[in-house]
């Protein structure tokens, strides 16, 4: 049997999500721009790639916020509900 719960995800927990996964992908980026072109390119281009990801998502999440808020309480595409198995 499954449960359905109403919620819509909070700006700050997208904010959150946002600077995880741009500072995932930004090292990820450092690390292989160092290998690749590590004598070609001075060290703090790549010591700028994480922050420069992290600040482009949390601007991505925060302009796309606001649609989903309004697709959210307008219950369009089903955002509003999470379903899950209790198992």
């Amino acid at each position: 049997m499954s449960r359905r719960v109403q919620g819509v995800l909070g700006l700050w927990t997208l904010v959150k999500i946002a600077l995880f996964m741009g500072l995932f992908f930004g090292l990820l980026s450092l690390l292989l721009g160092v290998v690749m072109f590590g004598e070609r390119y001075p060290l703090g281009v790549f010591i700028a790639q994480p922050f420069f990801f992290s600040l482009s998502l949390i601007f991505i999440v925060l302009v796309g916020y606001l649609p989903y808020r309004w697709l959210a309480r307008r219950r369009r595409f089903g955002l509003h509900t999470i379903t899950y198995s209790p198992d």
